[in-house]
């Protein structure tokens, strides 16, 4: 298994399946058998993750004040499987 701290301006892709609040820091694990920590900045951004579980997402981290933590759901596209 893989763990890396997401540094700033690098962006992580896959399918989450679960959220650990490591108090310090958010833990994300991916099925890819990796683990990526984001520093934990708010409740609402756990909140956030756990209603991505399930979801392929992209996660960036960026030195944004304010947005510091990015995420989006990756969309499949018509034809293509995940």
């Amino acid at each position: 298994m893989k763990d890396k701290i997401l540094k700033e301006w690098e962006e992580v892709v896959g399918k989450l399946t679960a959220v650990k609040d490591e108090g310090y820091a958010i833990t994300l694990v991916f099925t890819t058998v990796w683990h990526v920590e984001v520093p934990r900045l708010s409740n609402a951004l756990i909140k956030k993750f756990n209603r991505m579980i399930g979801m392929k997402i992209g996660v960036l981290r960026t030195d944004v004040p304010g947005k510091e933590v990015l995420c989006r759901e990756i969309q499949k596209e018509e034809g293509q499987g995940e």
